[in-house]
């Protein structure tokens, strides 16, 4: 059996054809499991995505929280001198200087007023009153501490 040269080509280029067909099948083999992977990775994303935004929200409320905890724990020490006058009676001039205190650190009236509830009018008439016996020569009587 005598092969010719077209024969020859032939074969070979079957050979050619059937190397091409299995290297286009495991390309797309390939391909399939590519694909599964970047669904998955895809669903890992958004999964990871949705935890990520759950953990800004509860560090936004926990931040949030802190806040108001911190200015409940201020108010509630501002308060103190307050709650305790009022239980004993007799702590009005303390409440005064504590008064007199928040507004040498700049606090404004209002604020003063919010923190110590009470109106601010009696905040403005106690640092009026302060005024006065801070002054010289003012004909206020004299403070007991003062001789």
């Amino acid at each position: 059996m005598s092969l010719t040269l077209e024969s020859i080509v032939l074969l070979i280029t079957l050979l050619l054809l059937a190397v091409s067909l299995l290297a286009l099948s495991k390309l797309r083999r390939e391909k399939i499991l590519l694909a599964g992977q970047l669904t998955e990775t895809s669903r890992g994303l958004e999964q990871a995505t949705r935890e990520l935004a759950a953990l800004r929200r509860e560090q936004e409320e926990s931040s949030a929280f802190k806040e108001r905890l911190g200015t409940a724990e201020l108010t509630t020490r501002l308060q103190q001198p307050r709650l305790a006058a009022g239980s004993s009676g007799g702590g009005s001039p303390e409440r005064y200087r504590y008064v007199q205190g928040l507004a040498d650190k700049g606090m404004a009236d209002e604020e003063i007023a919010a923190v110590l509830a009470i109106s601010p009018h009696e905040i403005r008439q106690v640092l009026a009153l302060s005024r006065l016996v801070r002054q010289p020569g003012s004909g206020a009587p004299a403070r007991p501490d003062q001789g």
